[in-house]
């Protein structure tokens, strides 16, 4: 039994689409468990999809037979940055840069034009 560990990053929801040599699972984060055969190698690989239906956060491995069958899979914080998918303990966030840097400019831009336009209209009242 594989053992599948799936967290989520700061803005990730809905579902992980979970491949398993073909076979095709939806599981929300958390904690899944899979039955593999132990006599061969298995490809995992794991997805997301965005509101538009677009692949991101993905990873993939190979499971090779008497390894330990217990993955985790960590989301990215924005979804034009890969997942990761490794040993328990292993695998970190990617993409919180691009995702504050976003953040940002959405809180930042608008004061910014706010002022700029008080500053102007000020300055045609004198």
């Amino acid at each position: 039994m594989l053992h599948l560990q799936m967290k989520r990053a700061m803005k990730n929801l809905g579902a992980v689409h979970v491949d398993i040599d073909g076979v095709a699972h939806s599981h929300s984060f958390g904690s899944a468990f899979f039955e593999i055969p132990a006599d061969r190698p298995v490809t995992v690989r794991i997805h997301q999809l965005d509101v538009l239906r677009h692949v991101f956060g993905s990873a993939m491995t190979v499971l090779e037979p008497g390894a330990p069958a217990e993955l985790e899979y960590q989301a990215p914080a924005h979804n034009k940055v890969k997942g990761e998918i490794g040993p328990p303990g292993t695998t970190r966030v990617r993409g919180r840069g691009r995702f504050f840097l976003f953040l940002g400019a959405i809180i930042v831009v608008p004061i910014v034009v706010a002022f700029v336009a008080i500053v102007i209209l000020f300055m045609l009242a004198l």
